[in-house]
This record gives structure tokens, C-alpha cells and sequence, in this order.
């Protein structure tokens, strides 16, 4: 039976007194709190996956907040690519000749690159290694509720490129009630796949694998395969298996559904049409937003009611 109505009659379990779901017959009543007890289930599911993703969002934003702050308190300022490449951009256009071999110390005299360079190494953190501490740091609160979670969702892939993080699941669970801070030597530990350059300095130790850092990369990686499903939860609806999003006999009777769908059968016919309804839309955007009453045009960004675009020649929509 499919799911939404199985949500219907969780509904009517939820809205129907209990001395009514009682005097229904047997086969009615059991019937009623079962499909109840499993579409809970299922969202219930749903939301410790959605906190797991939650965690690791909430881990990252606090960090780079912390690490901003603590910047800004020390009198560093924290510039922006798109002002530096402009600077680059500029000096290039001025004299591209001198581009590869002047272009900094014409934006940024050698005396200045030297000193950053050597104030960062005196700290011995940059900004990004600053948030990354902030991040370990967050993790330790929330540290002990992962292997929770991790024994309650069952975590699996349908694409083989993905089986060293199932894996490193498996590993963490295993050592998950032992209080040591290195896995053993004696375990393969899976680190090209999940750990990036930027963390292996705080995974890696003298050739040693530190369980915070490799959780907390873990569950990075986690986050991003979950929400395009590459990886994917057993009995979850949100979260499960993306080849049950089709009927399984999809192949055998493509052309039935696709009539159904109101959908060319042709991939070519397909693109072609959302080329030229996209097209459609945008024409219509460009001949609109310049006497568009809801939209001003404006000089630089400004916070009102209404939508503020950047300062555009009028001349150049289509």
C-alpha cells in the first residue's frame, strides 16, 4: 500500500478519540495502530537523520562565527576573494606585463607578505585552522550521542564508491564504548576517501589516526552524501533508498508511466522542451524586471521590503 495512505489513516488514528478505536472490531483496531506504530516509526527515523545533519550544520556554523570573532579581536582582517581578485584584475589590466612576477608586491609590498606569513607561523593557526579548532572543540559536546544514533539508522549505499564510508561507520561503532583516543595500528583506517587535506593534519599523528577528528570528518562527509542520497537509511521515507522512488517494473512498462507522467519518451524531446521553456522565462524575466514596480535597481545592496539588485545598464536586457 502506498505511504501517503498509510499517512491517512495514521490521521484518522490521531484524530479519532480512543473509546472510538476501541469499540472498532478487532481486525480494524489492530490494523489501525499497527500502520499508527509504523508510519511513527518512520518519521521518527526521519527526524534523528534530520538532527544528525542538524549537528554537523550547527558545528560548522557556530565554528566559523567563533573563529570570525576571534580574528576581528585580534586585528585581523579577514579579506574577501572577490576584492582581492578584483585588485589582481585591476593591476593585470593596468600592466600585463607585469602580472606573474609584480602583481603582489605592486597590491602588497614584499615587507607586508613576509611579516603575515611569519605572524601566521608564530600563531601557528590561520582562519581556517581556527575554525577547524572550533569545530573539534564543538564536537566534543555532541560527540557522545553519535554512536547513539549510529546504532539506530542503518546506513548503506547503492554505489561501490561509497563503501569506505559505510566502513568507516562499522569502525567507529566498533570502538565506539572504548576510551582511547588512537585506533589501534592493527586496523585499517580509511583516510584518502573521507579525510581532505585540510583536516589530515588533525587526523593524522605520527601515523596515528585520532578517533575525534576522523568522527567529526566522518560525519562531514555524511552530511552531504545523505541529502543526495548516495548514501541512504533503511526504513526511511525522506532518506531511503533512491531506487524505490520508481515502480520496480519502471523498465519493463517505461512507455506506460511516461504517458502517465505526460513525458516524452525521448531524452532529446525532453531537454529540448525544458530548453525552451527555460528560454521562455527568461526572455519574459529580462523584458519584465526594468519596469517591474516590486523591483528597484539601485547603486549598491540595500535592506527593505522589496527586491535590490546590483546597478545594471538598462541597455543590455534582451
Amino acid at each position: 500500500m502506498p505511504i501517503h495512505i498509510l499517512k491517512k489513516y495514521k490521521t484518522r488514528v490521531l484524530t479519532e478519540p480512543i473509546r472510538e478505536i476501541k469499540r472498532h472490531p478487532s481486525r480494524i483496531k489492530y490494523a489501525f495502530l499497527s500502520i499508527f506504530v509504523y508510519i511513527r516509526r518512520i518519521e521518527t527515523l526521519d527526524y534523528l537523520i534530520d538532527m544528525l545533519i542538524e549537528i554537523t550544520k550547527r558545528i560548522k556554523r557556530n565554528s566559523n562565527k567563533n573563529a570570525e570573532i576571534d580574528t576581528r579581536k585580534e586585528g585581523i582582517r579577514i579579506k574577501s576573494p572577490r576584492e582581492t581578485l578584483y585588485n589582481i584584475l585591476v593591476e593585470y589590466r593596468r600592466e600585463p606585463h607585469r602580472y606573474m612576477d609584480h602583481v603582489f608586491p605592486s597590491i602588497v609590498s614584499e615587507e607586508a607578505i613576509d611579516n603575515t606569513i611569519e605572524e601566521f607561523e608564530l600563531e601557528g593557526v590561520s582562519f581556517k585552522d581556527r575554525e577547524k579548532v572550533y569545530m573539534l572543540k564543538s564536537f566534543y559536546h555532541y560527540r557522545q550521542i553519535i554512536p547513539i544514533l549510529f546504532d539506530l539508522i542503518a546506513f548503506n549505499s547503492n554505489n561501490l564508491n561509497f563503501k569506505p564510508v559505510i566502513e568507516a561507520i562499522e569502525l567507529i561503532k566498533k570502538y565506539s564504548r572504548q576510551k582511547i583516543h588512537y585506533y589501534p595500528d592493527t586496523e585499517e583506517v580509511t583516510i584518502n576517501e573521507l579525510v581532505s587535506s585540510e583536516w589530515n593534519k588533525y587526523v593524522v599523528n605520527n601515523g596515528k589516526v585520532r578517533r575525534t577528528a576522523y568522527e567529526l570528518c566522518l560525519l562531514i562527509t555524511l552530511r552531504d552524501k545523505i541529502r543526495c542520497r548516495e548514501i541512504w537509511i533503511t526504513g526511511s521515507e525522506k532518506y531511503g533508498n533512491p531506487d524505490n522512488d520508481i515502480p520496480q517494473d519502471f523498465n519493463e512498462n517505461r512507455p506506460v508511466y511516461l504517458e502517465h507522467l505526460h513525458l516524452p519518451n525521448e531524452p532529446i524531446t525532453f531537454t529540448s522542451r525544458l530548453q525552451k521553456k527555460m528560454h521562455e522565462s527568461r526572455e519574459s524575466l529580462n523584458k519584465n524586471i526594468p519596469f517591474n514596480s516590486d523591483i528597484e535597481i539601485l547603486p549598491k545592496k540595500m535592506v527593505g521590503s522589496k527586491f535590490h539588485l546590483w546597478l545594471l545598464n538598462r541597455n543590455q536586457f534582451i
